[in-house]
């Protein structure tokens, strides 16, 4: 099986503050299954976590490891 990702459900992976029981029980499944993204989601990715850096959400160090993270 597999399922498509956007950053609404990637995002909340990496902010805790913005998981939900359904970003949850996705990021459970992600070595059971395969996970496919549209093109776009690198950018819109990085633009999410670098905007919750800005916003002091999360620190240089956390945007770091994120994107090296999810990479």
């Amino acid at each position: 099986m597999s399922f498509v990702v956007d950053c609404s459900v990637t995002v909340p992976w990496y902010i805790e503050d913005e998981a939900t029981l359904f970003t949850d029980s996705l990021l459970e499944r992600v070595g059971q299954v395969e996970i496919r993204a549209p093109s776009l989601w690198v950018l819109e990715f990085s633009s999410a976590i670098l905007n919750a850096e800005k916003r002091r959400r999360i620190t240089v160090a956390d945007r770091r490891q994120i994107i090296a993270q999810a990479s």
